[in-house]
């Protein structure tokens, strides 16, 4: 399922909640429960990337059965794009580079959002969930370690959001043949 921003008076819903809500279900999910596949030594089960922003935190989240999503503090979601073979495929890719980084990453119990300016990512372990942050810049630049983590995440924000333009694409040629038809009708 795709979604975009709330049409919805924030008095209806809390999106901020809703945002810490889907976070920490994420964080916390026990992947024995759901039976996650685990891939390498470290038994990681998925993968989340958190950009920090001034006006908002983004967060990307890939697990090894495909489910794979993005949603950020103002409402903006992509969720179910792991459906879309390119985005699974993305995501696969963003889970095996943090298991082969995991030795970079450090252990945490609590996870907070990163700090503005700043990406984190987080190594999802049936064992323990790893931690790494630094600046958008210095992984832009290449000159940090966690750089090719940048990447991969990246790349599975660019085929969820290739995901959603063709669906929007989809909608908006399906309300202007709906208008079309309406509008011979007319005639």
């Amino acid at each position: 399922m795709l979604f975009r921003r709330f049409k919805r008076p924030e008095s209806i819903v809390d999106i901020d909640a809703m945002y810490r809500d889907l976070r920490q279900m994420v964080l916390t999910v026990d992947p024995a429960d759901h039976d996650l596949p685990a891939v390498g030594p470290e038994r990681v089960y998925g993968a989340v990337m958190e950009l920090g922003y001034e006006e908002a935190t983004a967060t990307v989240v890939a697990l090894t059965d495909g489910t794979t999503s993005l949603y950020a503090t103002t409402g903006y979601g992509i969720i179910g794009g792991g459906a879309h073979e390119p985005v699974r495929a993305a995501g696969a890719a963003f889970i095996e580079a943090v298991a082969g980084t995991m030795d970079t990453l450090s252990s945490a119990s609590e996870v907070d959002p990163p700090a503005t300016t700043d990406v984190q990512f987080i190594a999802l372990s049936y064992d323990r969930h790893r931690v790494g942050q630094v600046g958008e810049n210095e992984l832009r630049l290449g000159r940090s370690p966690l750089a090719p983590l940048y990447v991969a995440g990246q790349r599975v924000i660019t085929e969820l959001r290739l995901v959603d333009d063709a669906h929007r694409d989809r909608l908006r040629e399906r309300q202007e043949r709906r208008e079309r038809r309406r509008s011979w009708r007319m005639m």
